[in-house]
């Protein structure tokens, strides 16, 4: 993990270079390799408190792959780039556990017979995180 995080900011310094044939290679090279390491985020660190520095990190390579100055918003360069943002990674590989484990999931209208709005909707047991982790 840690050469890995060197690496990682290697690349960020080597980037910062605003030499010509730096700038062609900066999509080239650094988004494949920066990629997985946010997915190495996602599945270790994303219940973490220190996911925001890895927003953060993630921010800052994208305003160094489109020469970006430093309080640019990177919205339109999330979109420009075809990238999501952290977060968003986060939130759609759930989504895409839940779709494709739907089976190990109980939807509403399973549970009660009651003919409610939210029928269609997968069920939240209600418990207690501490209590259900430990199983007492």
């Amino acid at each position: 993990m840690i050469s890995y995080l060197s690496y990682v900011w290697h690349v960020i310094v080597l980037g910062q270079l605003n030499l010509p044939c730096v700038k062609k290679i900066k999509i080239q090279y650094i988004i494949p390799i920066f990629i997985p390491f946010m997915t190495y985020v996602i599945i270790f660190w994303s219940n973490s408190t220190h996911i925001i520095h890895f927003c953060r990190l993630q921010k800052r390579v994208i305003r160094i792959i489109t020469n970006s100055k430093p309080g640019d918003s990177c919205r339109q360069l999330f979109k420009k780039l075809g990238i999501l943002p952290l977060m968003s990674q986060y939130i759609f590989s759930l989504l895409l556990i839940i779709v494709n484990n739907k089976a190990l999931f109980q939807m509403n209208f399973e549970i009660h017979s009651i003919n409610i709005r939210y029928n269609s909707d997968f069920h939240q047991r209600l418990v207690n995180l501490t209590t259900y982790k430990n199983g007492t």
